[in-house]
């Protein structure tokens, strides 16, 4: 698989294809297929005034995906980021993040938050988010760590 990587606001026309992105994403961890079923079905998907959707695309076929929201004037959140397993490991992440960094400054936050799903971790501190703290245990196993990468030193991202 190759092709140029663009990414682009995401069309309401996205929706099935980013939900499929994120259910395989998820389910690529071994996670109970139920589970992933009900997690995908309730993902918010689209964007609005407070929340930026964009996708990755090959050849216009989504491959991954990312969305931002703005908690307060200060605070961003990396509220979803998705690739598709096929494509893990091939800079799409990277990419994406970098773009959300570039987003949330673009919006005046100060900080851009996350939620790591615990086998993304690494990429995440790769990309310069440090743990802020632990979130909740939940049906999902171990509580994800809770992170945060510091937009004001233009080093992150």
């Amino acid at each position: 698989m190759s092709g140029r990587i663009d990414i682009r606001r995401a069309l309401p026309e996205d929706e099935g294809a980013l939900r499929e992105i994120a259910h395989a994403a998820k389910g690529h961890w071994g996670y109970d297929e139920a589970l992933v079923a009900e997690f995908v079905s309730q993902l918010a998907v689209a964007g609005d005034e407070r929340r930026e959707v964009h996708v990755a695309c090959v050849d216009g076929a989504p491959i991954g995906w990312m969305g931002v929201v703005m908690l307060s004037p200060a605070v961003c959140l990396l509220d979803d980021m998705w690739v598709a397993p096929a494509w893990m490991g091939r800079r799409v992440g990277s990419r994406l993040f970098r773009l959300a960094v570039e987003r949330a400054r673009a919006r005046g936050a100060e900080v851009m938050e996350l939620e790591a799903e615990r086998h993304a971790v690494g990429f995440y501190r790769a990309m310069g988010a440090l743990h802020l703290r632990d979130g909740e245990p939940s049906e999902w196993g171990p509580p994800n760590p809770m992170m945060v990468v510091d937009l004001r030193s233009g080093e992150n991202g």
